[in-house]
């Protein structure tokens, strides 16, 4: 799948915003300057009429891709805490690493260790 995708540079690394063709697909990735080793992926949106046909995994596979030839050690993402998102995320690789602050009451931040893949 192709990607559509816009970078934007901050104040405290850079963020880029993806989107697939008919914007059946759109998620994020960001970075911090002060944390090299670690890719961040969230807001993963697969449109209700495009599900079900494994788009959100391509997805997953260009991210872990992306970020093993940039030279990431991790991919760290928030999800809701009881979810089948959660599920599916560590189906395919991700790990629980802690409960989320106030600000994402009920979620829980999951890792995937690219060191061992």
């Amino acid at each position: 799948m192709i990607f559509k995708n816009k970078r934007e540079n901050t104040e405290w690394g850079w963020r880029t915003y993806y989107t697939g063709p008919n914007d059946s697909v759109r998620f994020a990735l960001y970075a911090y300057d002060d944390d090299p080793k670690t890719l961040y992926f969230s807001n993963l949106f697969v449109d209700p009429k495009h599900r079900g046909h494994k788009l959100g995994d391509e997805v997953l596979d260009y991210v872990e891709n992306i970020a093993k030839l940039n030279s990431y050690e991790s991919i760290i993402l928030n999800v809701k805490k009881d979810s089948w998102v959660r599920d599916w995320y560590e189906k395919r690789g991700f790990e629980y690493m802690e409960d989320c602050g106030d600000d994402y009451s009920g979620n829980v931040w999951m890792r995937m260790d690219l060191t061992s893949r």
